[in-house]
């Protein structure tokens, strides 16, 4: 009730409830003149009151749905969809809804609204830029000082920032169901660590079929990586709590470089290169969990999702070579070797999302990747003979990338 008039009156055609996607009504919104609209009665998930003086604010947190925004001339009672949450709507000032859980209450919506965007969306599209950090790998000592000590190990390599973007789309089927892409790549993760300036001279250690060099004056490891996937979900909304499931498709393609330098204290020097290389097919299970949600701009939500992953013709390459007095190169020998490997591969997230507009939204976030059962190109140093040519290949490794997000949302 507003104002003692009763909102028990007949509910106008143009806003019985519908399912989400039916689109007949949409064309009756004309911008910012008064128009009938379809009121959004799927409202799933905990909302606020919200005062908004001369006009009606009514949040959902459903699936491909958005606040509205509405100058109200006359209230309707519109018996809602059965959800979990309550909703509370007030106009200058004055509840003019019950509340209450789910099963039949009732939501007062307006008859006639300006309405400042479209109520329903169909497609949720999102654009991130990435900046991960790959965390340290395996111990594995490549140098030792003239105590005998290590010198140089490749796990202590730090990484720069990758940077790299993410593109994703949601497209709903139906109330509680959608589909979803994503894309994401990030390179290069570039690390370099050198020999300490005392301790010389060196010696090389772990190097494959390689004679044990000791009289190294200096030398370094540098190593680089990209990661790019691709996956299809399948999402399904629970109307009885903030999870939504998702179960699909994903491809992860993880490369690794590495490269060994080394000078001799008298003269010239010697190169051990190595390139690593997967890719992952499988499926994979997941959810998207809302934390928070008080029906204001804000939305805070989580994501996890992880498979079992066939690792098709996992491979490392190696290759090794001498620099003499005048410069000029001679190769020692190269090798290749490759595997089929089940692996692992996760993700996790969590994000915060500010409504500009009831279309368009600001991100931000923090994810992290994981991939288990790879070969790491590191890994592949002490693997190669170079004499004859022959090599073998680890596929135990593994590979963990974190970082921020950010970017822009849409929905229509």
């Amino acid at each position: 009730m507003l104002d003692g008039q009763s909102v028990s009156d007949p509910l106008p055609e143009q806003i019985r409830p519908r399912r989400h996607g039916d689109t007949s009504a949409r064309d009756a919104h004309v911008g910012p003149t008064h128009s009938e609209f379809v009121a959004p009665l799927q409202v799933c998930g905990r909302t606020r009151k919200r005062k908004n003086v001369g006009s009606a604010t009514a949040a959902d947190s459903g699936p491909g749905k958005r606040y509205l925004n509405a100058l109200v001339e006359q209230p309707q009672r519109v018996d809602r969809h059965a959800c979990y949450g309550h909703v509370e709507l007030e106009v200058d000032g004055r509840q003019c809804l019950s509340k209450g859980r789910a099963g039949g209450d009732s939501v007062a919506l307006p008859a006639r609204a300006i309405t400042l965007g479209p109520v329903d969306s169909t497609w949720d599209v999102a654009v991130d830029a990435l900046m991960l950090w790959q965390g340290n790998g395996q111990s594995l000592p490549l140098f030792l000082n003239s105590s005998g000590g290590v010198a140089l190990d490749a796990q202590d390599l730090q990484t720069q920032t990758g940077a790299g973007v993410r593109i994703g789309a949601i497209r709903q089927v139906g109330e509680t169901h959608a589909i979803e892409g994503n894309y994401f790549q990030a390179r290069p993760f570039d690390a370099m660590i050198r020999t300490p300036a005392t301790g010389e001279p060196f010696e090389l250690v772990n190097a494959g079929d390689l004679p044990p060099w000791g009289d190294i004056a200096t030398a370094a490891v540098t190593t680089g990586g990209s990661i790019q996937s691709a996956e299809i979900n399948w999402r399904k909304q629970e109307s009885w709590s903030p999870i939504t499931w998702l179960v699909g498709f994903r491809w992860v393609e993880l490369d690794s470089q590495s490269k060994v330098d080394y000078l001799f204290s008298s003269t010239g020097g010697g190169d051990i290169a190595t390139d690593a290389g997967n890719n992952l097919y499988g499926g994979q299970f997941g959810a998207d969990m809302l934390f928070w949600n008080a029906g204001g701009r804000w939305r805070v939500n989580g994501v996890g999702k992880a498979g079992i992953f066939y690792n098709s013709v996992a491979y490392q390459r190696s290759s090794a070579g001498l620099t003499l007095q005048d410069g000029s190169t001679v190769p020692i020998g190269s090798t290749s070797a490759t595997a089929d490997q089940t692996s692992f591969f996760g993700e996790a997230g969590l994000n915060a999302t500010w409504w500009a507009t009831n279309w368009l939204a600001w991100r931000v976030g923090y994810s992290v990747f994981w991939a288990g059962g790879v070969a790491v190109a590191t890994d592949q140093i002490p693997l190669n003979n170079y004499g004859d040519g022959t090599a073998s290949i680890n596929t135990n490794g593994s590979v963990l990338l974190h970082g921020v997000t950010t970017g822009i949302e849409a929905r229509w």
